[in-house]
């Protein structure tokens, strides 16, 4: 699932109530401040951040940023009754914007952390060049930087949340910029997507390496290195066939193309949409 998400609209026409018209957050009162970096942060009982105004922004650069936290992200499931990222997505299909982090974690009903310690204070794994480990009241490990652009966070959430209800540890991947904006338009599962992360993690213990791969499923395609910028039309239209082909295929077999394309422009001219870009 997703974790946090963070995301900029780079459309100079948007503002905070245009964002909440997309979003749907009309019924959220909004607590409004300041902060260092932009003129007007609007706070949502501390899980939802929209920030407008950037200071000393200019008509190139002017942009409102939106945060989701962990707790935003499970209040938003609720309300979405979906996964976030695909909400999300077809929210901001058509509107130009640069994800700046984006974490996909997996919780497990099982311990591992403290199985994994040795092998990683002593850097028996590969991919990353640096690991930190703390031991605190809840165990964690991380692979690579915090500062870099892609980690990885393992750690006791049963005694990190002090949730009596979970018991189990929990992997995260956090991406940032370009892994995260190449991973949100990723058509794959989240789960296909952080496995795959997962897989370039070999642990030299067969021990933990087995642990390792049971956290792991399906793997799939990813090319961080590939900025995957959909604000051209074009690229936008062609992420819709490939990712929903077959179901407007089914349509099309099963109701006809014009019923079809009946169907999709009246959605496009209707009211709720109208209401959400408008």
């Amino acid at each position: 699932m997703v974790d946090w998400l963070e995301f900029s609209i780079l459309d100079s026409e948007f503002d905070f109530e245009k964002v909440c018209k997309l979003l749907d957050f009309l019924d959220f009162s909004f607590e409004h401040s300041r902060s260092f970096y932009y003129e007007d942060v609007y706070n949502y009982q501390n899980m939802i951040y929209i920030y407008e105004n950037p200071k000393g922004a200019t008509k190139n650069n002017k942009h409102v940023h939106v945060k989701f936290t962990g707790k935003g992200c499970r209040f938003l499931e609720q309300k979405y009754n979906n996964c976030i990222k695909e909400e999300m997505l077809a929210r901001l299909m058509f509107i130009n914007i640069k994800v700046s982090r984006l974490d996909v974690c997996i919780d497990t009903d099982t311990k591992f952390v403290s199985d994994l310690i040795d092998d990683a204070i002593n850097y028996r794994f590969t991919t990353y060049k640096t690991r930190r480990i703390v031991m605190e009241e809840s165990n964690t490990i991380y692979l690579g930087s915090t500062k870099s652009e892609k980690f990885i966070r393992i750690y006791e959430k049963d005694k990190e949340s002090k949730d009596n209800k979970f018991i189990g540890d929990r992997v995260e991947l956090v991406l940032k910029n370009e892994y995260a904006t190449n991973e949100f338009y990723n058509r794959n599962n989240l789960y296909k997507i952080i496995s795959t992360y997962l897989n370039q993690v070999e642990f030299e213990s067969s021990k933990s390496q087995q642990i390792w791969i049971s956290l792991q499923g399906e793997k799939c395609e990813i090319s961080p290195s590939i900025r995957h910028s959909k604000s051209q039309l074009k690229d936008k239209i062609e992420y819709i066939i490939t990712t929903y082909g077959k179901t407007l295929r089914a349509g099309v077999m099963a109701f006809g193309a014009k019923t079809v394309l009946s169907a999709i422009s009246e959605e496009l001219i209707s009211d709720k949409l109208l209401r959400m870009v408008e």
